[in-house]
């Protein structure tokens, strides 16, 4: 099982996330023309003991957009 937690906060204008093997997601920083992709830190939930998730953090300007999506989007396909 994979997952992806994030946590923003507007007032400091700060993402904190945990990708546990998840595809990655990205954030499309307007202000400096680039898009960043938000790595993968963690292992993938179930199969290890003890393991830690890891947070990273990442400060936000107002025009960045996160966009996150399920893995499902990637295995999908349409013979037309």
């Amino acid at each position: 099982v994979t997952a992806i937690c994030a946590h923003i906060n507007l007032k400091k204008r700060r993402l904190t996330y945990c990708n546990a093997g998840h595809p990655k997601a990205f954030l499309v920083q307007r202000e400096r023309k680039r898009v960043r992709f938000l790595r993968q830190n963690s292992k993938i939930l179930g199969i290890f003991h003890d393991t830690e998730f890891r947070q990273d953090r990442i400060q936000l300007t107002g025009q960045d957009r996160l966009i996150m999506y399920t893995d499902g989007i990637t295995e999908t396909f349409n013979e037309d």
